[in-house]
């Protein structure tokens, strides 16, 4: 995926909001795989944070959505985004 974001050289800080309704797992990890590696392109100075919103309605293997368990086995809090800001050294 192209985002054009490493054509944003000055760019200090990329907040990313990641909708997960009727997205599969895999196709949300994606996602983040390639913002992270898009925003690993610029300045070590970049702060990144990501954001999973409706996280709870990942689908799958197909129609099945993730069983309350299985999400909450990430150690994830729901109805809250996932926050990933911890200084990444690209």
């Amino acid at each position: 995926l192209d985002f054009g974001i490493q054509n944003l050289c000055s760019l200090k800080h990329l907040h990313v909001e990641i909708v997960c309704y009727s997205a599969k797992v895999r196709e949300v990890e994606a996602l983040e795989d390639a913002v992270k590696n898009a925003a690993g392109c610029l300045s070590d100075e970049l702060t990144l944070e990501v954001s999973r919103w409706d996280e709870e309605e990942i689908v799958k293997d197909g129609d099945h959505k993730l069983a309350e368990e299985e999400v909450d086995a990430d150690n994830c809090v729901r109805n809250t985004p996932l926050r990933v800001h911890e200084g990444y050294s690209f």
